[in-house]
């Protein structure tokens, strides 16, 4: 079709992370994936395709894979917005409280705090929780009623802001 003229030249790449994102949560704000993490893009895009696959097969995985995606989006928005201070790759942890993300961020700090005590009760995280002793489980799928708009209101935000 090419050599014919009727297609002139072909589509730009789709973006892995907008599309996982779209697919599993549904409307979304539109976001320049490729901008915000830069040259982190292509692992930020594998790990949200990831979580897409794993929200339909596995939610206890799920967790665990969104909660590195969730790592790859503070990595790329503490790298951007350096009133947030610094954050150490790994450690969502320590900022789950900080009241500097509660300022700017309030949508993504919520969505941070619900996937990642969410991983503390998951069996492919640890044994047994820490703060209460009992043993970890597999997530259920209703989970996913309760992250969905967690997620959907973070990634608005984020697309508020660029």
């Amino acid at each position: 079709m090419r050599e014919l003229g009727i297609l002139r030249r072909a589509r730009g790449r789709l973006c892995g992370i907008q599309s996982s994102l779209l697919r599993l949560l549904g409307e979304i704000n539109s976001v320049n994936w490729k901008v915000f993490f830069r040259a982190d893009y292509s692992k930020a895009e594998r790990q949200a395709i990831l979580c897409r696959a794993l929200a339909e097969t596995n939610v206890t995985a799920w967790v665990n894979a969104m909660d590195v995606l969730i790592d790859w989006i503070l990595i790329s928005l503490y790298r951007h917005d350096p009133s947030l201070g610094t954050y150490i790759p790994g450690s969502q942890g320590s900022i789950m409280n900080s009241s500097r993300l509660a300022t700017s961020y309030p949508a993504v700090q919520a969505m941070l705090k619900s996937v990642h005590e969410k991983r503390h009760e998951s069996n492919l995280s640890h044994a047994q929780q820490k703060r209460t002793g009992r043993s970890t489980r597999n997530i259920k799928y209703k989970y996913l009623k309760i992250a969905k708009p967690l997620i959907k209101a973070a990634i608005n935000e984020i697309a508020s802001h660029w």
